[in-house]
């Protein structure tokens, strides 16, 4: 292969992971800002935004209620989160506290029904698409007390986890957050 070609493709993953862990470390570390934040909590949900003079970010989320499995007892807490991208447009992740074996699908499981996240960063998978965020969403407000997450460590013991997310105050709180102006 030559290696101008190499160089630029190179150079185009390394621009597109840059932007991809700002993206996810500031929807994450947002969630800790002190300035111009506000939240609320709706049930087991948190609705949270921060602004800043050029946008406002806004999110949901939840803690794990229950974790099983054999990853190290000093994994963070684990997150699922959705974040406005825009109008009627929304960004469905998780964080399972601790480095993913991205080699390993992420699989959420709600109502008898599976769906694939992509290990984006160690620590965190998001949905593939909008419209697999779209299908879940809507499942998740058709009822149903708990989802579930299943993903596998990336350490030298492969351990795995799963995770339960609450759905007690989902409705309230994608209501809040669909009201966000971006």
């Amino acid at each position: 292969m030559n290696s101008f070609f190499f160089n630029a493709i190179v150079k185009q993953l390394l621009q597109h992971a840059i932007k991809t862990f700002i993206f996810v470390a500031s929807t994450f570390l947002a969630q800790f800002a002190i300035a111009a934040t506000t939240s609320s909590s709706f049930g087991d949900w948190v609705y949270y935004t921060h602004s800043n003079q050029h946008e406002n970010l806004c999110i949901i989320y939840t803690k794990a209620i229950k974790t099983k499995g054999d990853v190290k007892d000093d994994k963070l807490p684990a997150y699922l989160y959705l974040m406005k991208k825009g109008h009627n447009q929304f960004s469905l992740g998780m964080s399972p506290g601790f480095a993913q074996d991205p080699n390993k699908e992420v699989l959420l499981k709600f109502n008898n029904r599976s769906y694939a996240l992509k290990v984006g960063l160690p620590n965190y998978s998001w949905s593939h698409s909008s419209i697999e965020d779209v299908s879940l969403i809507n499942e998740m407000l058709m009822g149903g007390k708990f989802l579930t997450s299943h993903s596998y460590a990336l350490d030298d013991a492969g351990g795995a986890a799963l995770d339960y997310y609450s759905l007690k105050g989902f409705a309230p709180a994608l209501k809040k957050l669909d009201k966000c102006v971006k």
